[in-house]
């Protein structure tokens, strides 16, 4: 009987461990996304998330319904754009391949990663503050050492405030709660 439950409970071990890595990877990824010097933990967060929030769905096969590909097919349109762009209509070919491996490998894989981490969520409604957490800490890091260099210069305007690449910032910042609003609302159309 031990041995008949034995690779459920390793099968469960390793569900929890996938999304606990998973659920690491984002928080730790929303956190040094800004910050300037940090590509490599960026990129170890970008790959363990993805293999491990794969390997949770490749355990749990959760119930997807077509309903459920369209957001992921419109986020993919925009890399698919551009492979058929590099092969199609391409001047500088050895320019976009280089950018094509480096920047939009890691969009896709982003886009991949984003949509596990969605499955995962999706079953465990409490994963869901961890995430938000990681997204939190941006602009409230961003508001601390704003008032830690207005103290130090005795005054609240600061001419030259770089705590973080500002422009990354409101790229991931600002322009990720549209999208989340954007996808949920058509998630709610077709259900």
């Amino acid at each position: 009987m031990s041995e008949a439950k034995s690779p459920l409970i390793y099968k469960a071990k390793l569900e929890s461990v996938c999304v606990f890595l998973s659920i690491l990877s984002a928080v730790v990824l929303l956190i040094v996304w800004a910050l300037a010097g940090t590509i490599a933990v960026r990129n170890i967060s970008i790959a363990l998330g993805l293999l491990a929030s794969t390997g949770w769905v490749l355990l749990v096969r959760p119930n997807i319904t077509r309903s459920d590909l369209i957001v992921p097919a419109l986020l993919m349109g925009v890399p698919i754009w551009l492979w058929i762009i590099y092969f199609f209509f391409s001047i500088d070919v050895a320019a976009q391949f280089k950018e094509m491996v480096g920047t939009w490998f890691r969009v896709v894989a982003l886009i991949i990663f984003g949509l596990n981490l969605g499955l995962i969520c999706s079953r465990n409604q409490s994963l869901k503050k961890w995430v938000w957490i990681g997204l939190l800490i941006i602009p409230a890091s961003s508001f601390l050492y704003y008032l830690y260099d207005a103290y130090r210069s005795f005054g609240w305007n600061i001419a030259g405030y770089t705590a973080f690449y500002k422009t990354k910032v409101a790229a991931v910042y600002f322009i990720m709660w549209p999208l989340f609003l954007g996808c949920a609302g058509i998630h709610k159309c077709f259900y």
